[in-house]
């Protein structure tokens, strides 16, 4: 049982590049990386598909600039035969400036010549998100979503800036003032009465200060995310209703870490992560618009619990499908636990209040101050969680704090 167990578990990569010292560096990363990984390898695109089409990969690793195939047809070609399969980039900076943009099937770029440490660790986080989040039907799902909220170039930049030994409050400010339509976007969020600023924010760089850079790395993405879809409309669920429940429960879940002492760091972490509890929504309405249509008419008529439903009529809950998603973009494990159990935080296996004890009690009290539009059944505390916790008690003193006067104004859209 033992030996077939592990040989399940068996995982494959191959990694795609006609330039053999990059193939040879890769081999010896290989021995450092989960010994159930087999690898394979492959010159160019072309080449790639026939070692897939022997036997498919878990994750392929491709370069862009390759002769015969490139990488942006490869991908394609690999999106279209094996939609389960991770795609991730591994190409220079010149070819980023140039090309990367086509390659939209991608799941997360890395940097010619450095980074082979960094594709270690996403490789090692995928691995861990195939056996968190096993499902065929989930990596199926995610594998066929055409749209996905990209990753900005001012995203990057901005998270590039962040990795410096020292960054800039002033020179990351300047980077988003750089995008009018960003600035402008920004500064009306930052000004609504969510944050309740005490001063008019006039700049980026002022938003930045006063917000934290995390916070508005994560407001940058969502921003960007939310404004690339705003044609979508499906009955029972809008883009904006979406927006400011995701706005209102990062800022309840700041607030409650606040008063909990948390720590700076964990304030601005939570508040971040708030944000994107319900990404797993946004993709499956932008994607399968009339599955999702068919989920929340069933919700609405039978005031049934939405996850259920999602699982019954998709095959996954947008809680699953977030969390998957964030993980293969490489975001910190507490952004892919909110997503997943933002509901059911007894199932995570946590035992101390942190992030996601806030994040579910804000999605809780949002939901008894502004009812989803879904007509979905309200989100409820769970129990099992409060009690083994011990903070029940706690519960009402931190609606006190959430819910203030502005809380049912609407955010800036």
């Amino acid at each position: 049982m033992p030996h077939r167990e592990r040989f399940i578990m068996k995982r494959r990569i191959l990694f795609v590049d006609d330039n053999q010292g990059v193939l040879a560096l890769f081999r010896r990363v290989l021995p450092y990386l989960n010994q159930d990984w087999e690898p394979a390898f492959a010159v160019n695109g072309k080449e790639g598909l026939a070692v897939m089409a022997q036997n498919p990969v878990d994750i392929v690793v491709s370069d862009i600039d390759m002769p015969e195939m490139n990488g942006i047809v490869f991908l394609d070609e690999v999106e279209k035969k094996y939609p389960k399969t991770v795609r991730f980039v591994f190409s220079s900076e010149s070819v980023k400036g140039t090309g990367l943009h086509l390659a939209g099937t991608a799941h997360q770029y890395f940097q010619k010549p450095d980074g082979f440490n960094v594709i270690k660790s996403a490789v090692e986080r995928v691995y861990s998100l195939f056996h968190f989040l096993p499902e065929e039907n989930l990596r199926r799902i995610i594998g066929q979503i055409s749209t996905l909220p990209t990753l900005p170039d001012l995203y990057t930049k901005v998270t590039k800036d962040l990795e410096q030994p020292e960054p800039s409050v002033d020179r990351i400010g300047a980077l988003i003032a750089q995008d009018v339509a960003m600035s402008a976007k920004l500064l009306q969020v930052v000004n609504s009465a969510f944050f309740g600023m005490r001063q008019r924010v006039g700049t980026p760089a002022q938003a930045v200060s006063l917000l934290g850079l995390d916070l508005v790395k994560s407001l940058v993405l969502m921003l960007h995310a939310f404004q690339e879809n705003k044609v979508v409309r499906i009955e029972g669920l809008s883009l904006n209703a979406l927006w400011r429940h995701s706005l209102a429960v990062a800022q309840m879940a700041h607030d409650i870490t606040l008063e909990e002492r948390m720590g700076q760091e964990v304030v601005d972490l939570t508040c971040s992560a708030g944000l994107f509890h319900d990404i797993g929504k946004l993709i499956l309405m932008v994607n399968m618009p009339e599955s999702y249509a068919k989920v929340l008419t069933q919700v609405r008529t039978k005031r049934a619990d939405l996850s259920e439903v999602e699982l019954e009529v998709i095959g996954a809950s947008h809680g699953q499908v977030g969390a998957y998603l964030l993980g293969l973009w490489g975001f910190d494990d507490i952004f892919v636990k909110t997503c997943l159990f933002h509901h059911t935080p007894s199932a995570s296996g946590e035992t101390k209040v942190g992030p996601l004890t806030a994040i579910h009690v804000a999605n809780v009290f949002d939901h008894l101050v502004e009812p989803a539009e879904s007509g979905e059944r309200p989100a409820v505390l769970d129990e099992e969680y409060m009690n083994a916790l011990g903070i029940k008690a706690k519960v009402s003193d931190w609606l006190r704090i959430c819910v203030k006067e502005d809380s049912n104004e609407e955010s800036a859209r």
